[in-house]
């Protein structure tokens, strides 16, 4: 039984997994967003002018949140206002959205409520329909854009160029 506000309210819970599709799309975002993790790292490293070792060594314990708000403030710091940092602090407010969503999605309980349904619990202690499949696809297509756009962006001839 749980108390929240004013209401007391009570539920049989029982946890449950989603289907093996739902589930296989799981895997895929919580690879994908790896990746995007790791080329956060590697904006850190080339804004830092770092080798890979040095960068990977330096972020090892960080959280993604940590790097994405420190890449934000060496960005501001190191790089000419203009295109390439606005796409850049646009790149990591998308992937600040993306992350807050997939940790829902993999941090968050899945459960039938009442023996309904099956339901994910929100950050609020409320309840929601599960994700389907391809909303979890859907995430992780957002995520591998971000991922080929900050690439693509830390790579071209603009970023060089636009150190102060």
């Amino acid at each position: 039984m749980r108390s929240i506000g004013n209401t007391l309210k009570k539920h049989t819970i029982t946890f449950g997994f989603p289907d093996k599709e739902t589930l296989e799309a799981l895997g895929r975002l919580v690879i994908m967003q790896a990746h995007l993790e790791y080329i956060f790292k590697m904006t850190y490293k080339s804004l830092n002018e770092l080798s890979i070792s040095e960068a990977l060594k330096l972020t090892e314990r960080d959280t993604g949140a940590i790097i994405r708000k420190d890449i934000q403030k060496i960005a501001k710091r190191k790089l000419c206002a203009g295109s390439v940092l606005t796409q850049l602090l646009d790149l990591i407010d998308r992937a600040w959205k993306a992350a807050m969503l997939r940790n829902q999605y993999v941090h968050n309980i899945w459960a039938r409520l009442d023996f309904a349904d099956l339901q994910l619990q929100n950050n609020d202690w409320s309840w929601r329909k599960a994700p389907e499949k391809q909303e979890i696809s859907d995430l992780t297509y957002e995520i591998s854009n971000i991922l080929a756009m900050l690439n693509d962006l830390r790579f071209s001839e603009d970023f060089k160029k636009s150190f102060k």
